[in-house]
């Protein structure tokens, strides 16, 4: 029983194979390999189908979940022949280099498998914070529009060819997507995106707008009502940023200005009268890249000139990147 189970592992392991080397795209070599295996234990994943909805990522979830693992498979290989590349050209200790066959392909495949679990999340709060800043002008133009008497999926369709409000043009897209194309009447279409929608406030509008439909009230007096919120909110946020904004500019001017200088002044006064720090000498005798291909030890005043304020800079950018809200 035991044999015959196997042979029927191995023959479907084996239809898998052909199925994937057949397949005319990633996703279909992926749901080949991986899509029973994603189907079997998709619920420990159950955070990413919410994630992929809002980031507005047009894969099933059985396809992302298959892409998904077969991506860190290949950041597996990848990092073994990492791992044998650098054994056969780097002269370095076989103890360090028996580390790297394990280190590197669990790193590389950890990375992937991180990266690619984390980027719906990521790109759904993009497009939230992206909404967020545009949902006052938005909110403007539609009371505007709804004043003139048009129906309401006619202002969806207007909000579609503007696009300076970003994602909220791609919501009403996929509301006048759902009449036009579909055939469902207004307000189901709403509902529909309102429960995809990755902004609350978004999602409340636009069922406000529907409740507003359906009772016969004033949409015009609900959209000017509600764009009169969005925007003191939107002013009070920017007000809070721009506060912010002089915090990091303070902590940078000392840290990354006025501290290297004052360290450099100290390590030239230094050099002058000889000496070393941290067992290193104050500058290379040899220049940077001479220190780096290993003809001279390396200096202090370099690895901070030309290693650590670089690194520190482009740290201190990477975090303004991802703090700050679109504006």
């Amino acid at each position: 029983m035991t044999d015959e189970n196997q042979f029927k592992e191995t023959k479907k392991t084996a239809g898998r194979l052909k199925r994937a080397a057949q397949a005319r795209s990633f996703a279909g070599a992926s749901n080949a390999l991986f899509g029973d295996i994603a189907d079997t234990y998709g619920y420990m994943f159950e955070d990413l189908e919410d994630d992929l909805k809002q980031a507005d990522i047009n894969l099933l979830f059985r396809t992302y979940i298959s892409e998904m693992m077969a991506a860190t498979v290949i950041a597996v290989i990848v990092g073994f022949l990492a791992a044998v590349f650098i054994d056969l050209f780097v002269p370095i200790p076989m103890m360090i280099s028996l580390s790297l066959f394990f280190a590197l392909p669990i790193l590389f495949g950890t990375m992937t498998f991180a990266g690619l679990y984390i980027y719906p999340s990521w790109k759904a709060s993009k497009r939230r914070g992206n909404i967020k800043s545009n949902l006052p002008f938005a909110l403007n133009h539609m009371s505007a529009v709804a004043g003139s008497g048009v129906p309401p999926s006619a202002m969806f369709g207007l909000l579609v060819n503007f696009e300076e409000y970003g994602e909220i043009s791609t919501e009403s897209r996929k509301i006048v997507t759902k009449v036009h194309a579909f055939g469902e009447d207004i307000t189901t279409a709403i509902r529909d995106v309102a429960k995809e929608t990755p902004s609350e406030d978004l999602e409340e509008i636009f069922y406000g707008t529907v409740s507003t439909i359906e009772t016969g009230g004033s949409l015009q007096q609900f959209l000017e009502e509600s764009a009169d919120r969005a925007l003191f909110d939107y002013r009070i946020e920017r007000r809070k940023q721009i506060e912010r904004l002089t915090t990091y500019a303070s902590f940078y001017t000392a840290l990354l200005v006025a501290a290297p200088l004052f360290l450099i002044t100290i390590l030239a006064i230094l050099e002058v009268i000889g000496g070393e720090l941290f067992g290193l000498p104050i500058r290379s005798t040899c220049g940077v890249i001479g220190a780096v291909l290993g003809e001279c030890p390396i200096g202090v005043i370099d690895i901070g000139a030309f290693f650590m304020i670089p690194i520190a800079n482009a740290a201190f950018i990477i975090f303004l990147e991802v703090t700050q809200p679109e504006i």
